[in-house]
């Protein structure tokens, strides 16, 4: 008896120290591929480029041309009455009424109250340096506002969510607007309808992980032939919470950014993805290009859906690439007919095309993005337009 109870008493601490043995070899084996792969990201030479190598390549910031009509310089019109400025113009601000901004470099704030208002930049119009309560450059509070063709920058707010554009009413246009260098693009409240955003360029953008370059609180999101490059600080480049998000025709691309996801849908929904550029560079801070669901599933939300379809997809992060994190609720994938450039599987190869690197794509090295293939370049593209 005493000689089986030793036997088993040996057998017993073998096979725990074979079974910690494991599991010590398991963790060292993943911390050592966490520092290989921060260690890879550190020497990797494509983080040796700046944001000044790669603006130069980037297609150009065209503002529409002020054309006969357009306002002086410096002033602003609204129907037949001219102002000298466009503070004094904004008190007279009614339902309805365009707001026409003349070229100029304006650090005004703008509070819009009333409903369908239109806010046209003529020329080459800056908007910076100013925040309307605290919040954003532009605190819009009415319903159904439309932007066009205005420049927006250096918007920065004690909380760290200074935005371009901070929407509280629902309903809003954005076309051909250039919003860069601040803490945050465009910032919307719980309900904010549908958001539609064309012909424009978010750049550089992102605040200590919690702002974006867009961030929709709700509502529903459209995003048409516009550019999101490089944000900044840990942020993403589009975080919706939008019930429905689709993004088509558009280049979304961390280039030489520090930032997080490029799309983070936190609370899944709808989330449409098609003819599009999406680059995961090789400076991104979080390892997932894309995050759906993450931050739980909306109650009132039972159908996710997340529909990817003839986009190119650059993996080209120094470290890990993951290309898609799910939540934990059910999901209704079709993710096919794209192209992916990644250095390893994406869990999606099938149905889909992958390259290893770029020059096995025949494409051109990092940074260059083939731009003009998911972008209308010409008269309404992106980054150039008609007069207002």
């Amino acid at each position: 008896m005493w000689k089986w109870l030793k036997r088993s008493l040996r057998y017993y601490f073998v096979a725990v120290g074979l079974f910690a043995h494991l599991v010590l070899g398991a963790l060292i084996a993943r911390e050592l591929t966490v520092y290989l792969s921060a260690a890879t990201a550190r020497e990797s030479p494509l983080n040796t480029l700046t944001w000044n190598d790669v603006q130069p390549i980037l297609p150009a910031w065209d503002p529409v041309p002020a054309g006969p009509l357009a306002p002086q310089p410096n002033t602003a019109r609204i129907g037949p009455q001219t102002f000298q400025s466009l503070a004094e113009a904004l008190p007279h601000l009614k339902a309805c009424d365009q707001l026409d901004i003349g070229p100029g470099t304006y650090q005004t704030s703008l509070i819009i109250d009333p409903d369908f208002v239109r806010i046209v930049g003529h020329g080459e119009v800056v908007l910076e340096r100013a925040a309307a309560k605290d919040k954003g450059l532009m605190l819009i509070r009415g319903n159904g506002v439309e932007v066009r063709n205005l420049e927006c920058r250096h918007v920065s707010v004690r909380d760290g969510n200074g935005a371009c554009i901070r929407l509280e009413g629902t309903g809003l246009l954005l076309d051909h607007v250039y919003f860069h260098d601040s803490q945050q693009g465009l910032l919307t409240g719980g309900k904010p309808g549908l958001v539609h955003i064309r012909n424009s360029r978010f750049e550089r953008l992102g605040k200590a992980g919690r702002a974006h370059a867009i961030y929709m609180g709700g509502g529903r999101l459209l995003i048409e032939n516009s550019l999101f490059l490089a944000s900044k600080d840990q942020g993403h480049e589009i975080k919706t919470r939008a019930s429905a998000t689709t993004i088509a025709r558009s280049v979304i691309a961390s280039l030489t950014g520090n930032d997080s996801r490029l799309i983070d849908a936190s609370n899944g929904g709808t989330l449409l993805i098609e003819n599009s550029l999406l680059e995961q560079g090789p400076q991104t801070v979080n390892s997932t290009a894309i995050g759906f669901g993450l931050e739980g599933g909306a109650a009132n939300r039972t159908d996710h859906r997340l529909t990817l379809k003839h986009n190119l997809i650059i993996l080209e992060r120094a470290g890990s690439n993951r290309f898609l994190h799910l939540g934990d609720q059910p999901v209704s994938l079709d993710i096919s007919a794209n192209t992916f450039i990644a250095r390893e599987p994406t869990g999606y190869d099938d149905g889909n095309l992958r390259f290893e690197s770029r020059d096995a794509a025949g494409m051109a090295s990092y940074p260059a993005l083939p731009y003009e293939s998911f972008l209308d370049l010409a008269s309404r593209g992106a980054l150039r337009g008609a007069e207002p």
